[in-house]
């Protein structure tokens, strides 16, 4: 199934929110900091870095916008397992950010983080299954899914759990 441009646009806008929160406040004045340790290997600091390059709410921090960038840090920390780089990467893909649209790898990498136990994984692939967008349809694994984020307490899970189960 296709997925609408509004679709595209939630989904990008409730990930970029998502990501904004994940970022903490120290990342915002440590790139130079985060720069060598991420040309060093390390999978946190290339995660952070790319959040930098990935948000123009860290303009003025050290770097510009930079979505080419965020996509190549995102990509080096989540080949090493950081669960936030893959959901990250997962949106890079999923909607054509810094790299061309791919929406097959956008949910591969959604997959490896969600079995990490990201919440924000685990909510748009809930909702992916739930609704059949991109992936087949199966409301049974789609709600198994948004409970587990919801359990973490991401409250997009909350709010679409209780949308959802009016269908039930």
């Amino acid at each position: 199934m296709q997925k609408t441009s509004f679709q595209k646009k939630i989904i990008t806008l409730a990930t970029i929110l998502a990501l904004v929160m994940l970022c903490p406040v120290s990342a915002w004045s440590q790139t130079s900091k985060y720069e060598a340790a991420a040309a060093a290997g390390d999978a946190e600091a290339q995660y952070q870095l790319g959040m930098c390059y990935y948000s123009d709410y860290y303009l003025g921090q050290g770097v510009d916008e930079d979505m080419v960038q965020a996509f190549e840090w995102f990509r080096k920390a989540a080949e090493q397992g950081h669960a936030g780089a893959q959901f990250s990467l997962g949106t890079c893909y999923y909607s054509g950010l810094g790299v061309a649209e791919d929406i097959v790898q956008g949910i591969e990498w959604y997959r490896k983080a969600a079995e990490q136990g990201n919440a924000d994984a685990q909510y748009n692939l809930g909702v992916f299954y739930y609704t059949g967008t991109d992936v087949p349809k199966d409301e049974a694994l789609g709600l198994k899914l948004l409970r587990q984020a919801a359990e973490q307490g991401n409250i997009s899970a909350q709010e679409a759990l209780k949308q959802f189960e009016k269908f039930q």
